[in-house]
């Protein structure tokens, strides 16, 4: 139970993610997440929190995102033309993802330890960190395995589609439409027109064959 002799305010919980900081990483203190560009890619690291100023706060684990502006910026140009269901325009969507947060990952007493563990002291926090780094750790060892969108096009490439709906972000088919065609994949004509005749015949969604055309035809272009 949270001491609310004890007050755990918004200055505490920067400080705290400030000992978090990944190195050449920078924090964003508005949306609370560690984020890093690069020439290619983008990369955000989320820490699970609950905050319950000005009393305490809670942690679990971390998720990372990976945006590749290659993929993500095709998929955007497209997108603003021929709308997905689900998927409004921006510039920047994500590319692939993975988290450690779940008592699969930590174990059973660690996960349980955090859900209940509340931080109010620095102290507190000091006891959470450790943990808190191991998931940090697991998103920085996943940005050093996909440095490009050919390293995910190699790890995935052979897999079936449901091993891929494990790191490449939603929606998929459409991504790794994209990235079957940046990498050259001799395969590429032979899935997207599979998508087209799919969201045609089997189960028609105007708007996905509408996209996958507008995509086909961007991509004819590279």
């Amino acid at each position: 139970m949270p001491n609310y002799d004890v007050v755990y305010n918004k200055e505490d919980y920067l400080r705290h993610m400030a000992q978090l900081t990944p190195a050449d990483y920078s924090f964003h203190n508005r949306d609370g997440y560690f984020y890093k560009e690069e020439t290619d890619r983008l990369l955000k690291i989320f820490i699970s929190s609950s905050l319950y100023f000005p009393d305490s706060a809670r942690y679990g684990g971390a998720a990372i995102i990976i945006t590749f502006y290659d993929v993500e910026t095709l998929f955007s140009e497209v997108l603003r033309h021929f709308p997905l269901k689900g998927y409004e325009y921006r510039e920047y969507y994500r590319t692939c993802e993975t988290a450690f947060l779940t008592k699969q990952d930590y174990g059973e007493t660690i996960f349980n330890f955090l859900a209940d563990k509340d931080v109010e002291t620095d102290a507190d926090f000091q006891e959470v960190k450790p943990h808190l780094q191991q998931a940090i750790d697991h998103c920085l060892a996943f940005s050093d395995q996909y440095k490009t969108h050919t390293d995910l096009y190699l790890a995935f490439k052979d897999l079936p589609g449901s091993e891929r709906r494990k790191v490449i972000s939603q929606p998929l088919p459409h991504k790794w439409a994209i990235i079957l065609k940046l990498n050259n994949d001799s395969g590429y004509e032979n899935y997207i027109n599979s998508l087209i005749d799919y969201y045609t015949n089997d189960r028609p969604e105007p708007l996905e064959v509408d996209f996958f055309n507008a995509l086909k035809e961007r991509l004819s272009q590279l």
